[in-house]
């Protein structure tokens, strides 16, 4: 009776241990996929972002206000076109730990402050909702978005915002407020612009029909 005893209690070890051991602790920072939604930050740390190494930059070219009016005057639909930035963004708010609310990101502290991060990974690729002479307003994530207006002298389209601090903005996202940062060392959101491939801007639907030809009716 106590073999059998013992061998129950071993099994039961067993199986706990194998059902611990499938969980696995997430990243410390969320990427975003505009594919699905965002509310979940253990989806955000399955998306890979695209590494510098592995992307042609030279089949990218940057979205420009002479190429936004071509498209429209070939009544090209710029939702249909496929957008991507070219830097990564970080954008980061602090927290109030004592009501902290987070729908996507994650939250990690520095300098001791609870912050909520979102890192949106160059070339990722995102949507136009809408687009007008003003502007376009781009989604990286499904329920969110932010303005990109043409750069004043410079045949770009950049991020717009207020209070721009030493190369970074306030931007709002996802129902707050948000300081955007470029991705790198000493850079500048202002130099992050919006980007398409070649490939995508020239896509067109085409219609073909081949002719039988007409014969004598005789």
């Amino acid at each position: 009776m106590s073999r059998l005893l013992t061998g129950i209690v071993l099994i039961g070890v067993s199986l706990l241990t194998s059902c611990s051991g499938g969980k696995s602790s997430s990243s410390s920072k969320g990427y975003l996929k505009s594919s699905t939604p965002q509310n979940n930050p253990a989806a955000n740390n399955s998306y890979a972002p695209p590494s510098n190494s592995t992307v042609d930059k030279s089949q990218y070219v940057a979205f420009s206000r002479e190429l936004q009016m071509k498209l429209m005057a070939y009544n090209v639909d710029v939702k249909r076109v496929q957008f991507y930035i070219d830097q990564k963004l970080i954008l980061t708010r602090a927290l109030d730990s004592a009501k902290a609310e987070v729908a996507s990101g994650s939250v990690r502290f520095i300098n001791g402050k609870l912050i909520n991060e979102i890192i949106i990974p160059a070339y990722t690729p995102g949507i136009i909702e809408s687009a007008d002479l003003n502007g376009l307003r781009v989604s990286f994530e499904n329920g969110n978005s932010f303005y990109f207006v043409p750069a004043e002298g410079e045949d770009k389209f950049v991020v717009a915002g207020n209070n721009w601090d030493n190369g970074t903005v306030e931007i709002p996202y996802d129902k707050n407020i948000y300081r955007a940062a470029a991705g790198v060392a000493n850079g500048s959101v202002a130099d992050v612009k919006l980007v398409v491939k070649l490939t995508d801007v020239t896509k067109s639907d085409k219609k073909t029909r081949t002719l039988q030809g007409r014969k004598l009716g005789l």
